[in-house]
């Protein structure tokens, strides 16, 4: 009831709080003593469903950032996700994956202001989360992506946490995990239709999570270096060369990263041309295989620009008579 209370956002909630002013606090003491004393996991995860139902009022949240230690390296929440990514490597328990879900709930809200995301990244959340991104196993693409969407939303709340992230390694291993996602999808589905939701969802967030860094301005040679260097640009040729499996969104997500690479450092069109990626896009507009997407056509003109910054895309460009 409380959720749908804290949802709502309305003159009932500035009641509730004039009659409980003290009902945060209970919230927090009663999550660490459930959490403690192994209480039933449904009252761990409404508890941080209740919390997480707070995030439009920012002047409450902030009472639970310093309540709940999300601050903090040893606070309750920073504490408890260590704890879940841990056990992640494991073999958790489905108790454990639903407090997951909960506590990824609470995260991700707390990341839609501004000192909500200050507090997770001094407490460490980003480093926590890193080791996620590598765990495999399908059972677990739903707290990925989940995972996923929390990075995305530190390097869009702070730029300069996209310097942090791509230092803990992070980039590698989302061009990594994007490769293995990739690679999975072509054995099984080379001649069918479109992926599944879910693996296209993940798929769209690893290639968000790519985009980001080459937005901002935080050192962005040494972003590129990372990614020309990893397996990404086979990854969006796998892609280029598969729309029909892919979707409209992440074949427009890879054009925007190709197009992004090289606007970035004009330097790299060689290491993308190795494979064959700027000309792949030249070819979707000559034979035009491109699909019918608002999207796809707009993103176009950026792409064949960013390719004609360098002698070897524009000759390319003039030769195939793309324009």
């Amino acid at each position: 009831a409380f959720n749908v209370l804290g949802l709502v956002h309305s003159e009932d909630l500035q009641t509730f709080f004039l009659y409980e002013p003290d009902f945060i606090s209970e919230l927090v003491d009663l999550l660490k003593s459930l959490y403690q004393d192994n209480f039933p996991t449904e009252i761990v995860v409404d508890t941080f469903y209740a919390l997480t139902s707070l995030s439009a009022d920012h002047i409450r949240m902030v009472s639970v950032i310093n309540l709940a230690g999300c601050n903090v390296h040893h606070g309750l929440v920073p504490s408890l996700l260590r704890q879940v990514v841990a056990s992640l490597a494991n073999e958790p328990t489905p108790e454990t994956i639903n407090i997951g879900y909960a506590l990824f709930s609470f995260i991700f809200a707390l990341l839609s202001f501004a000192n909500g995301a200050n507090a997770l990244n001094s407490s460490g959340v980003v480093s926590s989360l890193i080791p996620l991104i590598r765990e495999q196993r399908q059972t677990h693409s739903n707290l990925v992506l989940r995972c996923l969407w929390i990075l995305q939303g530190f390097m869009e709340s702070n730029v300069t946490l996209v310097g942090l992230i791509r230092e803990l390694g992070a980039l590698s291993d989302i061009s990594l995990r994007l490769k293995n996602e990739i690679e999975s999808v072509v054995v099984v589905k080379e001649n069918q239709t479109l992926i599944p939701r879910s693996k296209r969802a993940v798929i769209k967030s690893l290639l968000q999570n790519l985009v980001a860094p080459l937005q901002s301005q935080d050192n962005p040679s040494r972003t590129i270096t990372i990614l020309i260097e990893g397996s990404l640009p086979t990854s969006l040729q796998s892609i280029l060369q598969r729309t029909h499996i892919f979707g409209i969104t992440i074949t427009h997500l890879a054009i925007t990263l190709t197009s992004g690479m090289i606007i970035s450092d004009p330097t790299c069109f060689n290491a993308i041309q190795a494979v064959s990626l700027p000309t792949t896009i030249i070819n979707m507009i000559v034979d035009g295989s491109i699909p019918a997407s608002s999207k796809i056509i707009c993103s176009l003109p950026n792409a064949l620009s960013a390719i004609c910054l360098n002698p070897a895309g524009l000759a390319a460009v003039t030769d195939m008579k793309a324009i």
